[in-house]
């Protein structure tokens, strides 16, 4: 039964993410489709200091991007490690990762 070429899956990487994703893997396997896995990571705001956000002690000053950079390697690598145990590998066709601000209410 091929009645789609792609699965589509956004995860939250929360308690049942591992659970959608086998269920994404058996409906791929069934339909002989591929499955892209995506997270998308909010953006660290850029605030003033003097908002009242506590900083590490010795920290220094913020490098954002870095920041940024780190968290969604981060969600690359434990997304890639739930991805790899739950999803035939035959059947991954990629894992996204996507920095976006929330859309306001």
């Amino acid at each position: 039964m091929k009645l789609f070429k792609s699965i589509l899956v956004p995860v939250n990487l929360g308690s049942s993410t591992e659970r959608v994703l086998r269920t994404a893997g058996e409906m791929a396997e069934i339909m002989d489709a591929r499955v892209s896995v995506m997270h998308v990571v909010q953006p660290f705001p850029s605030v003033p200091l003097s908002s009242g956000i506590m900083m590490p002690e010795g920290s220094g000053q913020v490098n954002i991007p870095a920041y940024q950079k780190a968290v969604e390697e981060r969600v690359q690598n434990s997304m890639g490690e739930i991805v790899e145990k739950t999803i035939p590998v035959e059947r991954i066709a990629g894992r996204i990762v996507r920095t976006e601000p929330l859309a306001p209410p």
